[in-house]
């Protein structure tokens, strides 16, 4: 199937799929005293960075590309794409998070989180939060 005639119901198939196995939703620690939310999708296929830009273009989504190029035993580069941002990430999730399966409860997780912080303002920050808010939005699991 070529580009120009996938629907944008396929590509977000295609996108949710890939995102299910292969990207990650979870929080980074900042500076030791605050975690943050982080979305990130490391792929090895040229083809499949390709239709991610064009799944991203189509949604209107804004995201930070890398690329780590293949050394030693590694036989192809990894394409990343990072999505910071209360915002960027709300987005990512009010489109993919309905579809997910394995990754679901992360991406409550994360979205909830998200749309508090964003419901704060910027003067707040997680810092700001009672032991029990933040235990409530965290929690102590590793997100995959």
């Amino acid at each position: 199937m070529s580009e120009e005639t996938i629907s944008r119901e396929m590509l977000l198939g295609w996108f949710v799929g890939l995102f299910d196995g292969e990207g990650s939703i979870g929080f980074v620690l900042r500076d030791k005293k605050y975690q943050l939310p982080r979305i990130t999708l490391d792929i090895s296929s040229l083809t499949g960075t390709i239709r991610c830009k064009q799944f991203l273009k189509e949604f209107n989504l804004s995201y930070w590309q890398g690329i780590t190029k293949a050394r030693g035993k590694a036989k192809s580069d990894v394409y990343s794409f990072h999505f910071f941002g209360y915002r960027t990430i709300d987005k990512l999730l009010d489109v993919i998070a309905p579809f997910l399966s394995i990754k679901q409860e992360q991406a409550k997780i994360v979205g909830e989180f998200v749309k508090y912080r964003i419901g704060l303002g910027n003067e707040n920050d997680l810092r700001k939060l009672d032991e029990d808010e933040k235990a409530k939005l965290i929690g102590k699991r590793t997100l995959v």
